[in-house]
């Protein structure tokens, strides 16, 4: 369930937008010589430029055509970057997000890791790296935006998405948290998420151990119970070791402040911030929120269409667990019918069994299990059901969403089995949801089984935003509020009211303020009733607090713009609270400040906060106070880190804790088969009055990659953690290996076996499977005047354009409809489907910068659709082998056939291909080019065969001969002309260049 962010590194990596290629400027001379660096061609000055408010001096010179280039090691150097130089590659690794950027100097290609961004343009070739660059490749490397300040300064800031981001909006399941105990931000690449705000939204149970530095979560939806170690990222699930996650030295365990794979595995969810927005969306897996069903395919015979299976996926355990999923369309329906069964000989009845529909009109609806993801519940507190829903989008753009059935009351232990949720009593609930409004309305009402009692809530969630703050003018941002009114019979609990507003206002530039309040009756607040579970586990899992509750706070943060001498990046922030609940009062207060000593020194920051808590006769039980200080510094090899924490209670007792760590970013070697070793090691000390001890740990894992052949994967991974107190020496250690292997496309076999050295043995075998019976239907009905556009994208061996049976889809590339923003990826067997295009004539696009490695479309295919008014037009896009080759041609001076440093490059010689299989042994010229620059040639898009090339230069000729199979399409061949006249003849009768005045490459 761990979702990947796409490479926070690479999308900062990608700033500068390409404006497609451009030609490379070369000197012209004897032998296609290269022209000289640019720090040759001009006088050296001095000039100076702004880098983050900071003013440097650097060396600058014109080049002949009178560019400016500058000296870019400085400018690097003061933004905390690391320059390497190798060859013509000159590299940056940026300190911000730690993304590593190139420009070849031979060719000016910029890289981010191994990928192509793309090409300087009129970039002049140099044959070694240098640090002279212009302003705009600068910009590429740094993740930088330029700016003429005037007079010829340059000013350069780093780009938005470098810096550490605050100030987030935190929304689960689509509504907004406006009480967050901390609140979520990115240090570089991580985002850091606040796991119990995001676990109590969703229900789940969290719970600390401080001795032991775990925390666990139990979720409500399936009754999982996951345990992180704190310490070492290391993730179990129902006390067995799964693995470790990532970035876990950047947690912070006091508040549980977790990079977010961390929260995305303990609460079952994908995470995702949105580009260039505030906002981070929290969305339950689809297993636990219920799955998104397929759209439906539009055709005039769906009415009669009978029972059309789609896909059967299937898995099937060691354990006798199953899961099936089956998609399906009947009539003008298409579904999918979910089963998960926990050892079905022993119980019968599935953990998860439901079948969700989907109307070519629109609705959709699940019957059975379900989650409500529009919270149609929410009011009662009520997630999980097995019963119904139902949804509709009306014509005015509002969803209204319909859920009953009976909620899910606790779990019961089934033994070797694990944990099935119970139900009982009576749920129902709708929701309406208007997005032109920013606003949802719902009701819900609940029947407990055990008591009868009866709970009817009404709910409006509303949300204001303004354009304040957007271009950092003072005002109004935002003003988030929710109202629940609910009757309750039995007891004297009739009435209730809860609520909540939050307001955020823009002070200036640097500061903002937030307040909030937010009140919840005694009849919201009562203990509902104890949940039947044979687990002991779940206990906690419901508020068991009575009394109404009122809160409020009020925040201000403030973020200097400027450094004060040794100090950067200064920020504060104070927060005062009240909160009521019953008769006790608890008032508190809390301010921090942070800051980094020098330009990579260490970030410090420090918070201290009181509490004082009352009861209504006015007697208080104390005043507890808390300091706590963190300081980090982040190294080239990794980071070290020390949090002090000192806190007093109410009766005047202090406890001291102190926590350092010392961490190593992975470590990676990669070998020419494949195969991969990452290792990282770790150091931690923990000290406080009751608790002393130190440990060293590290993990490694161990990758086969393809080395064991393309369908066998193999990952072998162990942890230790090693305590180093003499008084209470221990070892801990973890070893799992895991592996897969592909029988066919459509079947998986997979194994796994765990040990943690101290008994917790466990060995897993599955079986993973599909079967496709028919095309899936993709879309609804098309709106009027519109028309729907489907194809695949396929694999044409035979390169005649028509698929055939044994040419399969290929997944996974973009398609795009020119002249258009419309585009898509196709799905995992090449077909797409494009909704309600206007009726017209479309010319159809592949991106061919997603396709896999070796394969094009053809030249000569010229993809257009007419869309009709309600009909569907198909189109087939085919894709074929790209045969290439590819060398240098150059002056052989030691006669050793092979291209040694130093010797010349022929520029400009003429190259012709042949295919010499043709019919009747007839060669057939295929293409003539002139070598580019350094000698360089390629010809590509070459069907398998055998091939004569032939190259001139200056009256000289050499003829070589190739073959291309398909096992093998890629032949690179450097070319050298011998030192004297030792040539090959020419052994062809025809003259490949005969009757050819001129050719362009």
């Amino acid at each position: 369930m761990t979702f990947r962010l796409r490479s926070f590194a690479a999308l900062c990596a990608a700033l500068v937008a390409f404006t497609g290629p451009a030609s490379s400027a070369f000197a012209e001379g004897d032998g296609g010589m290269v022209q000289a660096a640019p720090s040759e061609a001009g006088t050296v000055m001095h000039a100076e430029i702004t880098v983050e408010r900071k003013a440097i001096q650097v060396r600058k010179t014109l080049t002949e055509t009178g560019e400016a280039l500058y000296d870019a090691r400085p400018i690097i150097e003061a933004l905390k970057g690391k320059i390497t130089l190798d060859g013509t590659i000159f590299s940056v690794v940026r300190f911000q997000d730690r993304a590593e950027l190139s420009i070849d100097m031979a060719d000016g290609k910029v890289r981010a890791g191994d990928s192509v961004l793309g090409k300087l343009p009129d970039w002049t070739a140099r044959e070694t790296a240098d640090t002279w660059l212009s302003v705009n490749a600068i910009t590429i490397l740094t993740g930088t935006h330029a700016k003429d300040a005037g007079d010829g300064q340059i000013e350069l800031t780093l780009d938005d998405r470098l810096r550490p981001q605050f100030d987030l909006d935190l929304f689960v399941d689509g509504e907004r948290l406006a009480f967050l105990e901390e609140e979520p931000r990115t240090i570089g690449p991580i985002l850091l998420i606040p796991l119990r705000d995001v676990a109590e939204a969703l229900g789940h149970e969290v719970t600390e151990d401080p001795v032991e530095g775990t925390v666990t979560v139990i979720r409500v939806q399936d009754s999982a119970r996951f345990t992180l170690d704190l310490s070492t990222g290391l993730v179990l699930l129902n006390d067995e070791p799964q693995g470790l996650t990532s970035y876990i030295s950047y947690a912070d365990p006091d508040t549980l402040l977790l990079p977010f794979s961390a929260v995305e595995t303990l609460t079952g969810t994908h995470i995702k911030l949105l580009p260039g927005t505030d906002r981070i969306d929290v969305r339950l897996d689809d297993r636990l929120a219920g799955a998104a069903m397929p759209g439906a395919l539009v055709d005039e015979d769906a009415a009669a269409a009978g029972f059309v299976p789609e896909s059967l996926s299937y898995t099937l355990s060691d354990q006798g667990d199953v899961s099936l999923t089956l998609d399906a369309h009947v009539r003008q329906f298409n579904t999918r019918t979910l089963i998960d069964a926990r050892n079905p000989v022993e119980n019968p009845v599935p953990t998860w069994m439901s079948t969700e529909i989907q109307s070519l009109a629109g609705w959709r609806a699940t019957v059975g299990d379900a989650t409500t993801r529009y919270r149609e519940l929410s009011g009662v507190d009520t997630s999980r059901i097995r019963g119904g829903t139902f949804q509709k989008i009306r014509e005015n753009g509002n969803l209204l969403s319909v859920a009953a059935g009976l909620p899910v009351t606790g779990s019961e232990n089934n033994g070797d089995s694990g944990n099935r949720p119970t139900f009982g009593g009576f749920a129902a609930g709708a929701t309406l949801i208007q997005p032109e409004k920013n606003r949802e309305i719902g009701v819900s009402a609940l029947n407990d089984e055990d008591t009868g009692a009866t709970s009817v809530v009404a709910r409006v969630q509303q949300e204001f935003l303004t354009q304040a703050g957007a271009d950092d003018r003072p005002g109004l941002q935002t003003i988030y509020a929710t109202a629940d009114v609910g009757g309750f019979s039995g007891g004297d609990k009739s009435f209730g009211v809860r609520g909540q507003v939050d307001a955020v206002y823009q002070l200036s530039s640097v500061s903002s303020l937030r307040a909030a309040l937010s009140h919840d009756s005694e009849a919201f607040r009562a203990s509902p009733p104890t949940a039947q579970t044979d687990d002991a586990t779940l206990e906690g899992v419901f508020d068991t607090r009575v009394g109404a509750r009122t809160t409020g706070h009020l925040s201000v943060d403030w973020r200097a713009t400027d450094n004060f001498d040794l100090i950067h990046n200064v920020g504060a922030g104070g927060r005062v609270a009240i909160s009521k609940i019953g008769d006790t009062t608890t008032q508190s207060a809390s301010a921090s400040i942070s800051g980094r000593i020098g330009e990579r020194g260490v970030d410090v920051s420090a918070s201290v906060g009181v509490s004082n808590t009352q009861s209504s006769n006015g007697d208080s039980d104390g005043v507890s106070a808390s300091v706590n200080v963190r300081a980090l510094k982040r190294f080239d090899w990794g980071m070290a880190q020390v949090n002090v924490t000192s806190a007093s209670d109410t009766e005047g007792e202090t406890n001291t804790r102190v926590v350092a760590n010392v961490s190593a970013d992975p470590f990676r070697k990669s070998w020419p088969n494949g195969v991969t070793l990452t290792a990282s090691p770790s150091f931690t000390a923990v000290a406080s009055e009751d608790t002393q001890f130190t440990s060293l740990g590290g993990s490694a894992l161990v990758d086969s990659g393809p080395a064991l052949g393309e369908r066998t994967r193999i990952r072998a991974q162990v942890s230790a953690l090693q305590s180093i107190n003499p008084e209470d020496t221990k070892t801990r250690l973890f070893a799992r290996i895991s592996g897969h292997y592909d029988v066919n496309r459509a079947l998986r076999i997979e194994g796994s076996f765990s040990d943690d050295f101290e008994g917790a043995q466990r060995f897993t075998l599955e079986l993973r499977g599909s079967v496709n019976f028919n095309p899936p239907r993709k879309h609804t009905s098309p709106e009027k005047d519109t028309g729907v556009l489907t194809g695949q994208v396929f694999f044409d061996r035979n390169r005649d354009g028509i698929q055939q049976d044994d040419e399969p889809g290929i997944p996974s590339v973009r398609v795009a409809l020119r002249q258009t923003r419309l585009g898509l990826q196709v799905d995992s067997t090449g077909q797409f489907t494009i909704q309600n295009l206007p009726t017209g004539l479309y010319s159809v696009s592949v991106d061919r910068r997603t396709l896999p490695l070796g394969l094009l479309v053809p030249e000569e295919t010229l993809l257009r659709a007419t869309i009709g008014d309600g009909r569907i037009t198909n189109v087939s896009i085919p894709v074929i082998a790209s045969g290439q080759v590819r060398g240098t041609i150059f002056e052989d001076s030691n006669d050793n056939d092979e291209l040694d440093q130093g010797e010349a490059r022929y520029e400009g010689a003429r190259l012709a291909l042949e295919q010499t299989d043709g019919e009747a042994g007839e060669n057939s010229v295929l293409k003539q080019q002139y070598a580019a620059g350094f000698g360089q040639y390629a010809f590509e898009n070459l069907p398998p065969g055998t091939y004569r090339l032939t190259i001139e230069y200056h009256g000289r000729r050499v003829v070589r001969d190739f073959e291309l199979i398909e096992e093998d399409l890629f032949h690179v061949e450097d070319i050298g002309f011998a030192s004297e006249a030792k040539d090959s003849p020419d052994t062809q009768q025809d003259d490949p260049f005969e009757g050819v005045v001129d050719f362009v490459a």
